[in-house]
């Protein structure tokens, strides 16, 4: 599992995160990314060239189409007024997200 809790933009760890979920999908395991926190809002509608931002959702798109689950904390999202997500990306509430989270055989955390 890779947990990104930082925001879409502001920062190369966000990129770096979705880098290593989709390298993590080369390996014979499944992998989930979990976005929570300001993390969400890599899930909704963004325009990163606006800012000279790296690409984020063919990232999303890559790990969604080779099967993998990507996870959003629906408190988070609601509590940045992320009104729409990339369409396959699953919300669930923060307990959920905690579950996954205990189950993994391990997580990589951004």
């Amino acid at each position: 599992m890779v947990v990104l809790r930082r925001p879409p933009i502001s920062s190369e760890a966000t990129t770096e995160a979705l880098r290593v979920a989709v390298g993590q999908t080369l390996a014979p395991q499944r992998v989930t990314l979990c976005l929570m926190g300001d993390g969400v809002r890599s899930a909704g509608p963004l325009n990163p060239s606006v800012v000279q931002a790296p690409e984020i959702k063919k990232h999303l798109d890559a790990i969604l189409m080779l099967g993998h689950r990507v996870v959003v904390e629906e408190e988070a999202v609601q509590a940045r007024g992320v009104r729409l997500l990339a369409e396959g990306v699953e919300v669930k509430s923060r307990a959920e997200c905690f579950a996954l989270l205990t189950e993994a055989d391990a997580v990589i955390a951004y």
